[in-house]
């Protein structure tokens, strides 16, 4: 910690908040000061940096119940949670493991085993350049699930999914999220998260887990009425009916039998254990509650 006299010099202009304007600074000075003793009370209160943005939706409907563009409108008109497009980083991870999870042929469960290690390539830009994705922190775990890939966000395990899946399947799963992505985003790091999208996106993206399959488009007006209370123009949220995932929609199909024999041809041992049990809807809901979790 500094005091005044390291961080200020004669010259330097600060910004300061006058606290108080006259206050008697005497034992400050100490009993040898001669000069005034008394000065106003100023406080280093300067602008921050940073900029944020926030978006709070209603996924019933898609209504936006409040919006933050930045921390101060007169400074800049810019809205953040509309208009600025950052990268989605670990956000887009999710979306990931739902595509390998889907895909037909990957054979992906949040059970199966893959190695955290190391992973070198040859990167699309300069010739003899390699591309090392590392973990956040450092080090890498060994024989890890994918259930605790996703949990602890590994970006090799990511990686290693999105591999088993394909990038052109993941891209084009994604978009069933709503998130368009164009040829120069597609690539093997878009996994963890190089695209750029904004917050409004990602938001609407999310409501896919929420509602366990179904995407909801935002809106910030519910209705128009004329001065007589005539409704002009309604709203009442819109939702977008893609094919998403199996994993997703799941819990939302009646537990009959013939209905089991359909959603679990992908997924033999857990059809196994429900023809085990008395009561299959029941038990399966138990054993396959981590779908959920997972993409909930």
């Amino acid at each position: 910690c500094k005091t005044l006299l390291e961080m200020l010099f004669p010259g330097d202009l600060v910004e300061v908040e006058v606290v108080g304007l006259q206050e008697d600074w005497k034992e400050l000075m100490g009993a040898t000061w001669t000069g005034p003793t008394v000065y106003p009370r100023l406080a280093m209160e300067q602008p921050p940096v940073p900029e944020s943005a926030l978006l709070s939706m209603r996924v019933s409907d898609g209504a936006i119940l409040a919006m933050v563009g930045g921390k101060d409108y007169e400074a800049s008109q810019f809205n953040r949670a509309t208009q600025a497009k950052r990268q989605v980083g670990s956000t887009v991870k999710p979306m990931c493991y739902a595509a390998a999870f889907d895909h037909p042929a990957a054979g992906v469960t949040p059970s199966t085993i893959i190695l955290d290690a190391p992973i070198v390539e040859e990167s699309r830009g300069a010739k003899g350049a390699l591309w090392r994705p590392k973990n956040a922190g450092g080090g890498f775990k060994g024989e890890t699930t994918v259930r605790r890939g996703l949990m602890f966000s590994r970006n090799t395990i990511t990686l290693k999914v999105m591999q088993m899946a394909g990038v052109d399947y993941t891209a084009e799963y994604i978009r069933n999220f709503g998130l368009e992505l164009d040829a120069s985003m597609i690539n093997q790091s878009m996994c963890l998260g190089t695209a750029s999208r904004t917050l409004t996106e990602m938001v609407e993206a999310y409501s896919v887990f929420s509602t366990l399959g179904d995407r909801r488009e935002s809106y910030f007006i519910t209705e128009v009425r004329d001065r007589d209370g005539n409704v002009l123009e309604g709203k009442n949220g819109t939702v977008i009916d893609r094919p998403l995932p199996w994993v997703l929609r799941l819990f939302n199909l009646p537990f009959t039998q013939a209905n089991l024999h359909i959603i679990l041809h992908r997924n033999r041992s857990a059809l196994h254990y429900a023809r085990c049990c008395s009561n299959p809807g029941r038990h399966l809901r138990r054993r396959l509650n981590i779908y959920v979790l997972l993409n909930g």
